[in-house]
């Protein structure tokens, strides 16, 4: 069976040259080419689930939004072939109230969620933890083994966890019994950057935008004030850039996790130009025969 977990990066976002249009082909000749099993994105919106199935050739799939219904709101969905039949799925949102829709926990900067189908033997959980808040993605993970512990079968976790194999979060994974599959393939987000892309520090872009703003804020004259919201508009783009350097020029922040009888045959990253994430691949095999 072959797990793909990716993040697409939002398509309603205005990334410029990397904008959905630009990256849509080769995101769909990736998975064509790749031809998992199971998919498990993060960042999917409503309007990409119809057009995977019938593109990647899935059956069903089973995800629920974050927050609001709005055509942007982000879901978390995974995508399943016709011949893998789940028992039972659901939703939680991480934070301590788990069944209140769009609730955020720990400190997050949005709302957060695990969704999990239950088949047969195993159960599966995808994920996509905070970006900010260290203690959200603790506690996120605990809440996910907390999970897979009072289902009790073997289980996956796959999804972007926002965190590099060092942080808490993994080491709970760990002592929980979960092995990275993907461990040794190398990072997994590279934000669209590449190394000559920062020149000068974030404080400095952070001024420039508000100097610009203040300036908006005053000129009469509709010409330069247009320019000057054009400047604004880049400034704040390259702000939103030099955000995502909270991590390193590449960061292995997604992951596939197993605990129980699962024998991984090969696990890698597909590199490639289609999100601002690289897809991590595993074909697996489940390998107790009592079950």
């Amino acid at each position: 069976m072959r797990i793909v977990t990716l993040n697409v990066r939002n398509p309603s976002f205005d990334d410029g040259a990397n904008a959905w249009p630009h990256r849509r082909e080769a995101f769909f000749e990736t998975l064509r080419r790749l031809r998992p099993d199971v998919l498990c994105l993060q960042e999917d919106i409503e309007a990409l689930h119809s057009e995977v199935c019938r593109e990647c050739g899935f059956t069903w799939f089973m995800g629920e939004p974050r927050e609001d219904e709005s055509p942007s709101t982000e879901y978390g969905s995974m995508f399943f072939r016709e011949s893998i039949a789940g028992l039972a799925s659901g939703t939680e949102w991480l934070s301590e109230t788990p069944q209140l829709e769009g609730s955020k926990g720990w400190g997050a900067a949005c709302p957060r969620t695990m969704h999990w189908i239950d088949f047969e033997n195993w159960t599966l959980i995808n994920t996509h933890l905070d970006h900010v808040s260290l203690h959200a993605r603790t506690n996120g993970m605990r809440q996910i083994i907390a999970l897979a512990d009072s289902i009790g079968k073997p289980c996956l976790i796959t999804g972007d966890l926002n965190a590099e194999p060092d942080e808490p979060a993994l080491a709970l994974a760990r002592e929980a019994g979960f092995v990275d599959f993907s461990e040794g393939t190398g990072p997994t987000y590279h934000g669209f950057r590449k190394p000559s892309s920062v020149t000068e520090p974030l404080t400095t872009v952070l001024e420039r935008v508000d100097k610009i703003k203040r300036l908006v804020e005053i000129e009469q004259d509709p010409i330069r004030r247009a320019e000057l919201l054009r400047s604004h508009a880049e400034i704040k783009n390259r702000a939103f850039e030099y955000e995502k350097l909270a991590f390193p020029e590449s960061s292995k922040i997604d992951y596939i996790l197993a605990r129980g009888p699962w024998r991984c045959e090969r696990a890698w990253v597909e590199r490639g130009d289609y999100s601002d994430h690289w897809a991590v691949v595993a074909d697996v095999e489940f390998t107790d025969s009592s079950r």
